[in-house]
């Protein structure tokens, strides 16, 4: 199986940013990606324990239309 472990956080913000460094650290050739089905692909296989984890992103994204809120920073 996966090798996994979880991190408790104290808040919600704390969760965030330790999120965001942990994306930054190990996916960082993702932050050159504009489509957001290259993210799901690669979170589905190298992050996630649910096999149908980037459909679940895929379809959390088409049903909220989140793609209005992509901007390039």
């Amino acid at each position: 199986g996966q090798n996994c472990h979880f991190i408790r956080y104290k808040n919600a913000f704390d969760s965030f940013r330790g999120h965001t460094i942990h994306l930054r650290t190990y996916y960082k050739s993702l932050f050159k990606e504009t489509n957001y089905r290259s993210w799901t692909a690669v979170l589905g296989k190298k992050y996630a324990v649910d096999e149908k984890y980037a459909a679940k992103l895929n379809n959390i994204i088409k049903e909220y239309y989140l793609t209005q809120y992509d901007v390039k920073i």
